[in-house]
């Protein structure tokens, strides 16, 4: 997978385990285990106790069993080893446990995080892709994308004025790049609506707040902010969607908002492209974007730097 994803030579023919060794020893990856101890069958469960046993401050590695407190010098010498790497690639649920105390393998797939001076990248585990070979394609484009550029500056505007949503209207009137919207309405109304013509810049119209009540203090207020998102929605420029089947009638059903030349669908663009993949905005996130666990962003209180 390392040599289809072009992180060292393809080799020419089959190798033998004494080849295999010596590509590794020569490739500017080094191989380590969490633990250097083979369990019974493989099941990590065998170095695992109740909570009581477990080493303190750290969660379970599997439901209801915690990596017994005896093997905790392990994880220092991991620690140690691991230290001055600029990437740690964690294969498995396992190793993300290690470097992350998360699992959930394929929810972390994918996706930087920063720890220290490194930055810590999930894949599925190896005996993953042998046991279910859909894995492969998804791990080899994750192997391709673990050394992504810097991470982009970005700044979302999320409780605009009137004033600021019709300064962004105005930066677009004479642009012909193409918008990205989306709509979020988890009980059927409309709670807000975004726009983003670059990538470094979001703008979120808000419609209702966390407790149900209008984001705007007047009725006249939100007449004049759905007549901002209206004009977005009326520009020349292509727009850019996820799934915008659904946002788009939904906007003309709920508001009698017209999309003018919604021309382009990320979820289509890449179902075309990769039709065995997934196709949901989470998965898409992980495999072209340089942000991590991103819909955390949007949890109360947490900043993303």
């Amino acid at each position: 997978m390392l040599a289809d994803a072009g992180r060292v030579p393809q080799p020419r023919t089959y190798l033998s385990p004494l080849l295999m060794k010596k590509l590794w020893l020569d490739s500017p990856f080094s191989l380590a285990n969490v633990i250097p101890l083979r369990p019974t069958y493989n099941k990590f469960a065998e170095f695992c106790g109740p909570k009581a046993e477990g080493i303190p401050g750290l969660p379970a590695v599997i439901p209801g069993a915690y990596l017994r407190a005896e093997f905790a010098e392990y994880l220092d010498a991991l620690r140690e080893i691991t230290t001055g790497f600029r990437y740690i690639i964690a294969c498995g649920n396992v190793a993300t446990w290690a470097t992350l105390a998360q699992t959930k393998i394929s929810k972390l797939r994918g996706k930087p995080v920063q720890v220290g001076s490194h930055t810590v990248f999930p894949v599925y585990h190896p005996a993953a892709v042998l046991r279910n070979w859909s894995l492969r394609v998804i791990t080899v484009a994750d192997l391709q994308n673990y050394r992504r550029g810097g991470r982009i500056a970005r700044a979302v505007l999320v409780e605009p004025t009137l004033r600021e949503i019709a300064e962004y209207y105005e930066t677009l009137v004479a642009s012909s790049e193409p918008l990205a919207f989306d709509i979020e309405n988890p009980r059927g109304p409309i709670t807000c609506i975004s726009f983003a013509a670059k990538a470094g810049f979001a703008l979120v119209i808000p419609f209702e707040r966390r407790d149900g009540s209008s984001y705007w203090f007047t009725y006249w207020e939100e007449i004049q902010a759905w007549n901002w998102v209206r004009k977005l929605l009326d520009l020349p420029m292509p727009k850019v969607t996820q799934n915008g089947l659904y946002d788009i009638q939904h906007l003309w059903r709920r508001m009698g908002i017209p999309v003018r030349n919604a021309t382009q669908d990320t979820m289509f663009l890449h179902h075309v492209l990769f039709p065995e993949l997934q196709k949901d905005l989470d998965f898409l996130g992980s495999m072209y974007t340089d942000i991590g666990e991103w819909k955390s962003m949007r949890r109360e209180g947490k900043k993303d730097g």
